[in-house]
């Protein structure tokens, strides 16, 4: 792996867990719901997980496809 290829896989990991800490929190307020436990971790855990990753994800690339943010950093 090159230097770009790892600066930009953690650019893009780092929007990820941006966007799962602001929709847990939205979560915890809006709708009154526990963030997901790694202790227990049942199936409920399970789903909220998924469903906050994959929140994240669509809206990291919902914001590149609009310009909002860059695909990629240039280094």
């Amino acid at each position: 792996m090159d230097k770009k290829s790892i600066v930009n896989d953690l650019y893009h990991a780092s929007l990820v867990s941006a966007f799962a800490i602001a929709y847990s929190m939205l979560g915890k307020k809006i709708l009154k719901m526990a963030p997901p436990s790694i202790q227990k971790f049942d199936l409920e855990d399970t789903g909220k997980l998924v469903v906050i990753v994959a929140a994240s994800e669509m809206t990291r690339e919902y914001l590149i496809k609009q310009k909002i943010l860059p695909e990629n950093i240039n280094v």
